[in-house]
Parts: structure tokens; C-alpha cells; sequence
């Protein structure tokens, strides 16, 4: 999650440009959990920001001549999967089938796919479902090998 400031903003310098949810000035009361930075030094006409109807997830698209990929940055509450169903339901709306989708973000689920297996008692096979059905029905494939942490808390190095 980013540090946002009293003014709504996210602190950086002028070697990126910063990306905010669709929804982060329109609806100030949820708080934006996610952002995308993008150098400054990639030409705005090769790349644009797709609206999204939530403060969680915000979508970039690259374009050129060999067709389009599609980055969206997640994060997932959770107690909840209303992130991951509107994340199914504007995948169906709007990417086509050749183009190229690269996710990430935080899901906040723990999988014996991409968990250290000394976390087994993080598992929760039900709640990483609708995720692993995601994954499936998009033929995404981990680009994080098996068993890298994302977050090394420093308490239990875990």
C-alpha cells in the first residue's frame, strides 16, 4: 500500500510519473491502495491509463505497432473478493484475446503455489480460489518463482 499525504498524494520525483486509481479524487473517502510509476523517460503517446471503477486496481496500457499489453496493479482486501469478481468482470469487458496481460499487486493470499511450504499454516485453500480460478481462466503464468517472498517481515523473518 502507498504512504499517501494529507493533499492525497503519494511522494516522488521527476523521474516518474505517478498513477492513481480512476477513482482516487472523484472518491477520496476510499483510500487509493494501490499506484503505478512509470519513467519518466517512456514517451506518453506509447502508453495510457484505463479507467477502472474501483480505488484498488488501476490499469496501464502500452500499445504499438505488435498490439497492446495491459498492466493492472491489484490490490485485494482480504476479507473480501469484490476486487477479484470486478477484476473478472472487466477482463471480460474489455481485453481482447491477443492482448498481453501482466498482473500484479497484492493479492493477500497464501498458496502452496507461490508460498514456502513453512507456511502451510498461512493456507487457505478456500479463500485463494477465486484467484487460482483467475489465474486459470486467463492462462496467466507466475513469472515469481515458487517459494520467493514478497515481504520478508523483520519480527519472524518470514
Amino acid at each position: 500500500e502507498p504512504y499517501i499525504n494529507f493533499l492525497h498524494n503519494t511522494s516522488t520525483n521527476h523521474c516518474w510519473h505517478v498513477l492513481y486509481p480512476s477513482e482516487h479524487l472523484t472518491n477520496p473517502q476510499c483510500c487509493s491502495r494501490a499506484i503505478i510509476l512509470v519513467n519518466s523517460s517512456i514517451n506518453t503517446s506509447t502508453w495510457k491509463q484505463l479507467p477502472f471503477p474501483s480505488s484498488d486496481i488501476i490499469v496501464l496500457q502500452f500499445g504499438n505497432q505488435l498490439g497492446l499489453c495491459t498492466i493492472l496493479n491489484v490490490y485485494n482486501n482480504f476479507n473480501s473478493q469484490d476486487t477479484l469478481m470486478a477484476l473478472d468482470t472487466y477482463l471480460e469487458c474489455n481485453i481482447a484475446n491477443n492482448d498481453h496481460m501482466l498482473w500484479m499487486g497484492d493479492f493477500n493470499q497464501h498458496h502452496l503455489l507461490w508460498e514456502e511450504t513453512q507456511n502451510q499454516h498461512l493456507f487457505n485453500y478456500a479463500t485463494a480460489n477465486p484467484l487460482i480460478d483467475l489465474i486459470a481462466n486467463y492462462g496467466m503464468i507466475q513469472l515469481l518463482p515458487h517459494s520467493i517472498p514478497t515481504l520478508q517481515a523483520s519480527s519472524t523473518d518470514n
